[in-house]
């Protein structure tokens, strides 16, 4: 997502729903499924996922390096904060990993192809968002903020 027309579309278009049945790649070796929460089960299957619906949806692959950032960050994030995840592909070859509480808060973090990091955080009636040149050293105090300032989630 090289400029933040994508991010601006992942922020206001609601996210897609994973396809069934469908997995091109696995999650990294580090998961094995055994004991995993159902929440980052279900978010990291979406994450496999990601190559699929991007070529459904005729948008750009996600690249290597975008997966890898957008596994990392994933998993982090969840320890941070565990709650439901929505990952997908955004449509500039970015991997999206949604946040959203029944209100009006919503955090995005696009895990860019060339190796950016986008996050957009919303609520209250403010929205924030910060880019990086990379995934290191992320989750960050503002990607924190972020998630601890999400209300209830959605699914529980």
């Amino acid at each position: 997502m090289n400029s933040d027309r994508g991010l601006r579309a992942m922020e206001t278009s609601g996210n897609p729903q994973p396809r069934e049945g469908r997995t091109v790649r696995e999650p990294s070796a580090s998961w094995t499924g055994v004991g995993a929460p159902a929440a980052l089960d279900a978010a990291l299957g979406e994450l496999a996922d990601v190559f699929a619906y991007a070529e459904e949806e005729r948008t750009p692959a996600p690249s290597d390096v975008g997966y890898a950032n957008a596994d990392r960050m994933l998993r982090a994030m969840y320890e941070v904060a565990p709650r439901r995840y929505a990952v997908y592909p955004g449509p500039d070859g970015e991997i999206a990993i949604d946040a959203r509480d029944t209100g009006d808060g919503i955090l995005v973090v696009a895990c860019e192809a060339d190796g950016q990091v986008a996050c957009y955080v919303s609520g209250g009636g403010e929205s924030r968002w910060l880019r990086y040149p990379s995934a290191q050293g992320l989750p960050d105090d503002f990607v924190r903020r972020g998630l601890a300032g999400l209300g209830a989630d959605i699914e529980g």
